[in-house]
């Protein structure tokens, strides 16, 4: 493609111009009652053309790799522009100041051919099946690629990046006279380092695990969440409370809070758009914008808000390098939008101990891993209720599984006391939004418990 060609154009129209180009090629593979089900590779490719006319943006995108389809798609964007989103003080990036960054583009993923995969899924297959024989992987999905971003405007910027990525997860049945039991596994990396054979024992000694539950007492009490349960309520429940758009139009409670303690004294929370070997990192976001890290929370409290370069003009300050395009509830990025204020890589430091330290020192405790129903949380006020469906209480040194229950609170609230991390941090993605986390188990003293069933 000509960039060069296009946005000599657009500079002869006079209007500020951007265009966002995506492509990436995968492989996917479904696992479906213990066997391989399908196995697909998959190209995408798209541009998205953002221009500022009188103060004024639009937008349009395309699928067609041609010049004539981004001069098209130019001239949409132009006419939306009429009834776009007035910002006078908006401008595109101009591309200065990108740092440099290790590339993490695996050769490994590459090259990986069909038949290595199915090799490496087999042997995940046969694991789970050495563990206990009527354990099986009821569901799953495996997809590795190679993505490609490149993004060029009137302003002088002209950025591209290629990374790989590679993502499993499975979810295992046992099925007793008594019932079925469930566990699951998952990992992301940007190498193909992962090892498949621990995804599947891990997976099935949770299923194994869990046979024969007992009641879930209601009550209050120490609530550890893994790595996965605790991903998943800080995902619907705090990250978009940072977000500088939701903050600066009070749909935040943290709205009007920096310099203020928020939270537990020893606790900092970062995102970090610059950190190595995780699948949302680049040297710069998606609208040019240098990545930075990016301190949210120190010591408890509240220092910023996170900003794309629309929504920092808007309210007079700048860019955290945190432009993310993605749809509503969606973990992938797509040349479909525009950027919008979006964590990079979550990370939590504070209080950590080993996690056998914290077991022995809060016993007896719950040891939840896994949560369902964690997009209903409100992410205004940080309200939730979730279900657990995979309980553990921890009592006399041994773990005794419990029937499944439900687990209510507010996010501040719960990271407003003293918070104790594990040893046992994991990189993980996200569910519903593209954001790396790296995740320990976090230990939730005197939290709300409701159990169900006899």
């Amino acid at each position: 493609m000509n960039y060069e060609k296009i946005i000599e154009w657009a500079r002869g129209k006079g209007i500020e111009a951007e265009i966002f180009n995506l492509s990436t090629e995968t492989m996917n593979v479904n696992i479906d009652n213990h066997r391989i089900h399908s196995i697909e590779k998959i190209k995408n490719n798209g541009y998205g053309v953002r221009v500022v006319v009188d103060g004024r943006t639009g937008f349009s995108y395309t699928t067609e790799n041609t010049a004539r389809a981004i001069e098209r798609c130019l001239d949409n964007a132009i006419r939306s522009a009429k009834h776009g989103k007035e910002c006078k003080g908006f401008r595109l990036p101009d591309g200065k100041n990108i740092p440099s960054m290790k590339k993490d583009a695996s050769k490994k993923i590459k090259d990986l051919n069909v038949e290595t995969i199915k090799e490496h899924i087999q042997r995940l297959l046969d694991t789970v099946k050495s563990l206990n024989r009527d354990i099986f992987v009821a569901e799953g999905h495996f997809a590795c690629g190679v993505e490609k971003t490149v993004i060029t405007n009137t302003s002088g910027l002209f950025a591209e990046w290629e990374k790989t990525a590679m993502g499993i997860f499975i979810s295992t049945a046992y099925p007793t006279p008594e019932g079925v039991y469930v566990g699951f596994e998952e990992a992301e990396s940007t190498d193909f380092d992962v090892d498949f054979e621990q995804i599947g024992r891990s997976a099935a000694k949770l299923a194994q695990d869990s046979k024969n539950p007992t009641k879930l007492e209601s009550g209050r009490m120490h609530v550890i969440l893994t790595p996965h349960a605790a991903r998943s309520i800080l995902e619907s429940a705090l990250l978009t409370m940072f977000q500088g758009d939701y903050a600066m139009r009070g749909e935040s409670v943290l709205t009007g809070k920096t310099g203020k303690k928020v939270f537990a004294e020893d606790l900092t929370i970062i995102d970090d758009g610059l950190a190595e070997n995780t699948l949302s990192s680049m040297p710069f976001d998606d609208e040019g914008v240098p990545s930075q890290k990016n301190i949210l929370v120190e010591n408890g409290v509240l220092k910023q808000y996170i900003f794309d370069a629309l929504s920092a003009a808007e309210h007079g300050t700048s860019s955290t390098g945190n432009g993310v395009r993605a749809m509503r509830l969606s973990a992938g990025r797509t040349f479909k939008n525009t950027p919008s204020p979006k964590m990079r890589n979550f990370v939590m430091r504070g209080d950590t101990r080993r996690l056998e330290e914290i077991l022995k020192d809060y016993a007896p405790c719950l040891v939840v891993h896994a949560v369902l129903g964690a997009h209903t949380a409100n992410p205004v006020t940080g309200d939730f209720a979730v279900n657990a469906p995979i309980v553990f209480e921890y009592s006399n040194a041994e773990f005794h599984p419990k029937r499944q229950g439900m687990l209510s609170g507010n996010i501040i609230a719960w990271l407003s006391q003293h918070v104790v991390l594990g040893n046992d941090t994991r990189k993980l993605y996200g569910t519903f939004m593209p954001t790396n986390f790296e995740m320990p188990s976090i230990l939730i003293p005197d939290a709300q418990v409701t159990g169900s069933g006899n």
